[in-house]
């Protein structure tokens, strides 16, 4: 067989294969389309512990997707994960190029354009504190004249007031776990951070212990997690199945002890 017969077969079987990966987007995509296996579940490529977790082999998969893992394959589907940044996740959402997403509505500009499963978990917001120099915090103007440690292109709607009028600083990190290394070090007297992503760097990172740090018992803000399905399939019998088995899930203690993994 000569060399430019072995290209030409190749560039067929090259044409061919993209063709059918633009067909299967395309009936993926369609709106009203009926469902396919595997349902295509978009993840932050950055991760955001314990809720979800980058790529990697030895990682953990987070407690979104395992929930969706968990209760989909009781329903007869299977699940593929893709990792996404988080604006490209949202626009092939929207796109109809994969199926589904986790946010909050509260996240959401529109959440109506999308289809909402019932809330998953809480996704709650307190204030870490150094111990010994906690206050009680019982609203926004307990901050004043403190400098809060935020996270950076994270918006804070029941502070922006505070930062705004220059009544309290905003200092920001570009993650968590920074930000309680500036609290512990005394840039910030205290840190706006997620419940549960707090008890799991508790829990993994050496230079912090429980009794290092307490949090305000009232939150700051709260959010239901949920999962968000494109509106180019038939979503609605699905996640009324979806919501029903994680109900399930609740009462025979399957949910717990996934999300026990993570406190």
């Amino acid at each position: 067989m000569t060399s430019t017969r072995i290209a030409i077969i190749l560039l067929a079987f090259a044409l061919l294969s993209s063709n059918l990966l633009l067909l299967n987007q395309q009936a993926r995509a369609e709106p009203g389309a009926s469902l396919q296996d595997p349902i295509i579940m978009g993840c932050p490529d950055k991760g955001w512990p314990p809720y979800h977790f980058p790529k990697g082999k030895d990682q953990p998969l987070g407690i979104m997707p395992e929930i969706f893992v968990e209760a989909t394959s009781t329903l007869d589907y299977s699940v593929e994960l893709v990792w996404l940044p988080e604006k490209r996740a949202m626009q092939r959402l929207k796109q109809g190029d994969i199926d589904v997403y986790t946010k909050a509505k509260e996240w959401v500009a529109q959440p109506s354009r999308y289809l909402w499963s019932q809330p998953v978990v809480d996704s709650t917001d307190v204030l870490a504190f150094r111990t010994g120099e906690e206050w009680a915090f019982n609203g926004p103007t307990d901050l004043d004249n403190k400098v809060v440690g935020t996270v950076l292109g994270y918006r804070y709607p029941t502070l922006e007031p505070l930062f705004l009028s220059g009544n309290a600083t905003r200092m920001d990190a570009t993650n968590t776990h920074i930000q309680l290394k500036m609290l512990l070090s005394r840039r910030t007297d205290a840190a706006v951070i997620n419940q549960h992503v707090a008890q799991w760097l508790i829990r993994e990172t050496p230079f912090l212990t429980p009794q290092q740090l307490r949090f305000s018992k009232k939150p700051l803000a709260s959010a239901s997690y949920r999962y968000v399905f494109s509106t180019h399939r038939d979503w609605g019998d699905f996640i009324q199945k979806l919501d029903q088995e994680m109900e399930r899930m609740r009462t025979d203690g399957r949910m717990d002890a996934i999300l026990d993994k993570y406190r």
